[in-house]
């Protein structure tokens, strides 16, 4: 229990309400894909929250609703929103302000975006399109320009990539695909563009002992630049598998953990977040049976620190977010 009380977790509604919590300084921004609006709640001095506002998503891809909302927070000043709105074919990214709504830059592109990621730096951001199996990146400078596509690189033999994180220092991404259930390490150029001409390593996430067909693997974490989690799911069953990783490269090595529990949603939606305080411990949030546990890695084994089992909010749990 004492590594939870320098942080708190807060978990937005997978259904109605809020879908998707993100931290900016003293904000959380919630989305409403059905609706087509991010909202803004201040952060109190007891952590309550409070509702600011409502703003519209810019009108792009002809449509006011979409399927999929997904958020971050820029990595450098001025910590703008950014966020990718997708119908599924069709995707608007756009920028909003901290302080206030006002829309800062947005862009439409062909295909479903449906994951985001800074470079360590923060001059890059890389969007994942599930459709079209493929990374966009984005020059991202003191007044940024979505509309600023670097490139645009195809992920060979992959289909379904569902989420893209990059190391914290090592210049380096990670996709996680959905039906293959495979961990893809694709290493950058030292200024973090995508490198053409290296070849990226695909790990299967499941063991062997699995079978992988009725499996998905839709959500991936990294905590301590040493150690990356991936999540997996099927009717009755979830799987948390855990690599190490080169602390200074990025470089996956090998699965060195696993656990697994019974797991009996209507749908597949289970996330997981990693911790800001430096250890290994993550957040795990799942839908709609509203579970929240939060695991940690010790000595090489996974271990359970705290359960909620919030069968009486059966709107709970989507994606979290730490907030420290």
């Amino acid at each position: 229990m004492r590594l939870l009380t320098s942080s708190v977790l807060f978990m937005g509604v997978a259904q109605a309400a809020i879908h998707h919590l993100f931290k900016s300084k003293y904000y959380l921004f919630g989305s409403r894909p059905s609706d087509g609006t991010v909202s803004r709640y201040s952060v109190g001095t007891d952590l309550a929250l409070k509702h600011e506002g409502t703003m519209e998503i810019p009108s792009t891809c002809n449509a006011t609703s979409f399927t999929k909302i997904q958020l971050t927070t820029g990595s450098q000043r001025p910590y703008s929103i950014y966020g990718s709105a997708s119908t599924g074919t069709c995707s608007a990214l756009f920028s909003v302000s901290v302080t206030g709504f006002q829309t800062l830059q947005s862009g439409e592109y062909v295909g479903d975006i449906r994951s985001l990621a800074f470079s360590p730096n923060g001059q890059h951001l890389y969007a994942l399109d599930y459709k079209s199996n493929s990374i966009l990146n984005f020059n991202i400078t003191e007044d940024p320009s979505l509309q600023d596509l670097i490139e645009k690189g195809i992920l060979s033999n992959v289909t379904t990539p569902r989420q893209i994180v990059t190391h914290p220092t090592g210049h380096r991404i990670y996709v996680v695909t959905e039906d293959t259930n495979q961990l893809i390490d694709i290493p950058l150029l030292p200024n973090d563009s995508l490198n053409t001409s290296s070849t990226p390593v695909h790990f299967n996430v499941l063991p062997k002992s699995l079978q992988a067909e009725p499996y998905t693997t839709h959500s991936v974490a990294i905590t301590s630049n040493s150690t990356l989690w991936a999540l997996s799911r099927t009717w009755g069953q979830t799987v948390l598998s855990v690599f190490s990783l080169d602390p200074e490269t990025g470089e996956v090595l090998k699965a060195i953990a696993r656990s697994a529990w019974a797991d009996y949603s209507e749908t597949l939606d289970s996330w997981i977040v990693g911790a800001p305080f430096g250890s290994d411990i993550i957040a795990v949030t799942n839908s709609p049976i509203g579970m929240v546990a939060v695991v940690g890695l010790v000595n090489g084994q996974l271990k359970g620190f705290q359960r909620l089992d919030l069968i009486t909010d059966p709107g709970c749990c989507g994606e979290s977010v730490w907030l420290d």
